[in-house]
């Protein structure tokens, strides 16, 4: 027969192409079995299967072909879909797609134990209603498939030692792991040891596989060992290249960490009570005499909090208002609206809301006409949550930053 999919040869009454996996073949063997049979059917047509028939009721489509190759049985049900679902009961998907990765790994030798045809024969799924299922119907003709064809590959193992010298049977091509050196089938695609990928790697003639030559066959240090000296020494070198990059990776990975913890504990650990001429944008403050909201003077000390601890006040801005130069002073006005003026820009600047949107309030400290005449030309403006009940900050635990708030 030829595949209608690739046109490769393949054996008659075969059920999938061993090139491409189609199932091509498979719909024209079926046609043909329906034409021979509704010859035999009685008038008015075959007797309908039973709906919703459950695994172990249903028989498979077709007998599947001993000689298809678990590689080939493998693509077969990765490739296998089922509709969805909703408003009808279905089966779990979760549950189905797991088994199915069961039955794929079966025929591909690397389970441990390996399904048994009863095993998919009895399985039962969850039920969904009301969410996405698979399609039953679909589910079960195809476990039963998989039965019979799970049935059929065991039946070929169980067979294939009897097939010896005197039956004229040649001997399987086995392919050895590069990994860990183990035998598998020629067919198999993974080591049923280590999990390793085993079609690319060369095979063993009938005679290596008897205990003659291996010359066709090199485990990776016999590999190595042929290996001129040049190349040698380029591994060699590549190896410590690599090694001494991954050293130097893991120095930068360790001197950054270092360098971040450093500036985080140097960012938390700020003095617990500071000046006015230490403060700066960013510090939060806690305590019950800063006069917020009143004309009470600033005190010496404060208290500087962490700003995820519960705190009244944040700076959003520190620095000089005047030049030295101006020696007189302006006025206690003219002050008053330059500062206030300042703090209102700047708050929309470090808060991202406007004084008028936000729901915190700001109040500057600025200098008077004694600490001007002493050279006091900084200005400091701090931002508080003005409420009924706390008229004088109300408690928070976050900083205004970028906040909007």
């Amino acid at each position: 027969m030829r595949c209608l999919e690739c046109g490769a040869e393949i054996a008659e009454r075969a059920q999938v192409c061993a090139r491409c996996g189609s199932w091509a073949p498979v719909e024209l063997y079926a046609a043909e079995d329906r034409a021979a049979e509704a010859a035999c059917d009685p008038p008015g047509g075959p007797a309908p299967a039973a709906i919703g028939a459950s695994v172990g009721h249903q028989s498979p489509e077709s007998v599947p072909d001993p000689d298809v190759g678990g590689a080939v049985l493998a693509e077969w049900v990765e490739r296998r879909r089922f509709s969805d679902t909703r408003l009808r009961p279905g089966y779990d998907q979760q549950e189905v797609f797991a088994f199915l990765n069961a039955i794929r790994d079966s025929f591909l030798g690397v389970r441990e134990p390996s399904l048994a045809p009863d095993e998919v024969r009895v399985k039962q799924f969850s039920t969904t209603r009301l969410r996405p299922g698979y399609d039953q119907g679909e589910v079960d003709a195809f476990l039963a498939e998989a039965e019979a064809r799970l049935a059929a590959q065991l039946g070929a193992r169980r067979e294939a030692p009897a097939d010896g010298p005197e039956s004229g049977a040649a001997d399987p091509v086995q392919i050895r792991c590069l990994e860990c050196g183990a035998e598998s089938d020629g067919i198999a695609r993974v080591c049923a040891r280590c999990g390793a990928p085993v079609a690319q790697q060369p095979s063993l003639t009938p005679e290596a596989a008897a205990g003659g030559s291996a010359d066709s066959f090199m485990l990776p240090h016999e590999l190595v060992s042929q290996q001129t000296g040049t190349a040698s020494r380029r591994n060699v070198l590549l190896l410590v290249g690599v090694v001494a990059a991954l050293t130097v990776g893991v120095l930068i990975v360790g001197l950054t960490s270092l360098r971040s913890s450093t500036r985080s504990e140097a960012s938390t650990s700020v003095p617990s009570q500071l000046t006015v001429d230490q403060l700066q944008p960013g510090d939060c403050l806690r305590g019950s005499d800063m006069g917020l909201g009143t004309d009470s003077t600033w005190p010496d000390l404060v208290t500087a909090v962490p700003c995820t601890q519960q705190h009244i006040a944040e700076v959003f801005f520190a620095g000089n208002a005047w030049p030295q130069s101006l020696a007189a002073y302006p006025g206690d006005d003219a002050v008053n609206n330059t500062v206030h003026d300042l703090c209102d820009t700047a708050f929309a600047a470090y808060d991202g809301a406007t004084s008028d949107e936000s729901a915190f309030n700001n109040d500057p400290i600025a200098p008077d006409s004694s600490a001007w005449a002493d050279g006091d030309r900084s200005v400091v403006c701090v931002a508080y949550k003005f409420t009924p009940q706390y008229p004088g900050g109300a408690l928070v635990n976050y900083s205004i930053k970028g906040s909007n708030k």
